[in-house]
């Protein structure tokens, strides 16, 4: 009776602890949305540790190459956005882009008027896909590997979506 009852034992540990566990929890994830939009858009995990989206510089790009600004809409969130500025455009202006103050207006930023002015000019909309931030992973390498193509005249537009990065509200949030 006594080997009945440890075997039981040591099979009630073993399926019904991680039972409990599972089913707990999936009745959480139920119950509380906060932990269901958390657990499907994973928008907190950054896979960017210790580095400042805000510096683009530690992604691998030149000083100023990298023209930060907002997109703000009418339901009031606030995407934060990289205009990437096309390498060889980059090269041909980087004494003024050296100079050039961060935190300037974006249409009024040398970069901005770099792709405005140029008629060869060619801007890509660059959506970057789900979870992450705009500077996670291989983003940053392939940012490089599309003006690559034309160095001269192609630029790349990004931003993080909502709840992502930088950016305010949360996935799920519609007005």
């Amino acid at each position: 009776m006594s080997a009945l009852r440890s075997t039981l034992f040591t099979i009630l540990v073993t399926i019904g602890a991680p039972a409990v566990l599972y089913f707990g929890i999936l009745s959480a994830m139920f119950t509380v949305p906060s932990l269901q939009a958390h657990a499907i858009y994973l928008h907190r995990v950054t896979l960017t540790w210790f580095k400042d989206l805000d510096v683009p510089e530690q992604f691998g790009f030149s000083h100023n190459q990298v023209n930060l600004f907002h997109i703000d809409t009418n339901d009031g969130v606030r995407f934060h956005a990289w205009h990437v500025l096309a390498i060889g455009a980059y090269r041909r202006n980087s004494d003024d882009l050296l100079r050039h103050e961060r935190g300037v207006d974006f249409t009024e930023s040398l970069n901005f008027s770099l792709l405005r002015d140029d008629s060869e000019a060619r801007l890509i909309l660059y959506f970057y896909g789900t979870s992450g931030t705009l500077a996670s992973g291989w983003r940053p390498e392939s940012y490089r590997a599309l003006y690559s193509g034309a160095p001269h005249n192609i630029h790349i537009l990004t931003f993080d979506y909502r709840g992502y990065g930088l950016s305010t509200a949360t996935p799920q949030s519609r007005e």
